[in-house]
This record gives structure tokens, C-alpha cells and sequence, in this order.
């Protein structure tokens, strides 16, 4: 008895401020009508152009109780906020039977969807999420790439791995990030290590391309010095 006393204050106040409208009604049926001569639920206010229904218990098949509020524009718009049957507390578009705002049991909420058995994740979106800002926790970074001990892959053995598997190791395939999507803090540190790994080796090659034009000079200085002492020698015979 004690979790009907908020409901039925509320319903005593409202019938004492409508109680001289000509438009309430309290027929045998059960239901309450306030400014309405049509209740449609156990307690159906109609105030202006907005409709409240106040609906304590609903027959309908896995629903539980909640409350409805419609109003006249958009016209027949009907949402619902109810605690169904299963234990999720729901935020549903009345017209399409769909539940736009879905919090499970387990506090896990989904939007548009009810796939949200997860115990992995909290939050899933049927559609595209759209922010001006997202950060992301991420425990590991991976500088240490640069440090002196990484054991950074030789060239020819990350060729192997691309022609035996199509992809960079390291980084998830295709056929994994169709089935189990990516995890986006986890994807921008791979993604950060390849490119610490590509500067490493880009500046491997530039030590490789000075240390050869320093041999090429050393080369040409050398032949040139030989050209010289030949062009000397020819002219004092």
C-alpha cells in the first residue's frame, strides 16, 4: 500500500482542481477522466491541446506500468515512459509499438535497438552518433616504439605477413571488424604505433641513403683525384 500513496495523492489533487469542470468523469469502469468525457487509461488528463495518460497497469502483451503522454501536433504523436514485464524501463513510440530508449535490467541502455546484452559495453546505437567532441580512456600508448630495446619487424617479414594474410599485423582484418567491429581507443593506438614504426624505418632509410652518398662522394673524390694524376702525369711526358 505504501508505493500507491505518491499516485493517489496525485489523483486527489487533480480531482480537487477539476472537480467543478463539467468535463471530468469517474465512470464504473475504473477509469478517470479530467477534462477528458473519453478516459482511455485509469487516469486520462486532458489539459489544452496536450493529452497525459497516466496508465498504472496496461494489458498489453510484455508491458508493465507507466505513464503515456500525446499530443494533438504532430498529430497522434503518442510516447510512453513504462517498466515492462522483463524489467527495462522504456521510452516507447506508441504508434510504431518501438522502443526508441531501451534501459535493461542490468542498467545497459539502448537506442533503437534491444540488442544490449553486452556485459562488455553499456551504450548501443542502432544508427550513427554525431558529437562535437569524443574522448576516449586509453591506458597504453604506444611510445615505446622509440625506445632503444623495441624490436622493430624487418621489412621483408612485414612483406611475408601482408602476402600471407592481407593486412598489417597488428591491425585487425576485415572480416574481424565486420563481425565484432573496433574498439576505438584500442584502433588509434595500433593505428599510432604503425605509424611510429613506419618513422623508424623512414629514418633507417635516410641513414641508408647518406651513408651511400657519402660513399658516392668518397667515390667521385677519389676518381677524380685519379683523373687528375693521370692528366698531370700525361702532360709532363
Amino acid at each position: 500500500m505504501t508505493n500507491l500513496k505518491p499516485v493517489c495523492l496525485l489523483a486527489f489533487v487533480l480531482l480537487i482542481n477539476y472537480a467543478t469542470s463539467a468535463q471530468n468523469t469517474f465512470p464504473s469502469t475504473g477509469y478517470a477522466g479530467i477534462g477528458t468525457l473519453s478516459p482511455q487509461a485509469q487516469l486520462h488528463i486532458v489539459q489544452n491541446d496536450n493529452q497525459v495518460s497516466l496508465i498504472l497497469q496496461s494489458s498489453s502483451a510484455g508491458w508493465g506500468s507507466g505513464m503515456s503522454f500525446q499530443n494533438t501536433a504532430p498529430a497522434g504523436k503518442a510516447w510512453g515512459i513504462y517498466s515492462n514485464a522483463y524489467g527495462a524501463l522504456c521510452v516507447t513510440d506508441i504508434a510504431a509499438q518501438v522502443d526508441r530508449i531501451h534501459i535493461g535490467p542490468n542498467g545497459n541502455v539502448g537506442i533503437n535497438t534491444y540488442n544490449i546484452n553486452d556485459a562488455n559495453n553499456r551504450l548501443f546505437v542502432e544508427g550513427g552518433i554525431r558529437a562535437r567532441k569524443v574522448t576516449v580512456d586509453q591506458a597504453q600508448w604506444p611510445d615505446y616504439v622509440f625506445r632503444k630495446d623495441y624490436s622493430l619487424l624487418p621489412l621483408d617479414s612485414v612483406a611475408s605477413y601482408i602476402q600471407a594474410n592481407d593486412h598489417l599485423p597488428g591491425i585487425p582484418s576485415a572480416d574481424s571488424v565486420a563481425k565484432n567491429g573496433i574498439e576505438l581507443g584500442s584502433n588509434q593506438a595500433a593505428l599510432l604505433k604503425k605509424v611510429e614504426e613506419l618513422t623508424l624505418y623512414v629514418i633507417e632509410l635516410n641513414r641508408t641513403v647518406q651513408a651511400q652518398a657519402r660513399t658516392l662522394q668518397a667515390q667521385a673524390q677519389k676518381l677524380a683525384t685519379l683523373e687528375h694524376a693521370t692528366t698531370t702525369g700525361n702532360r709532363g711526358q
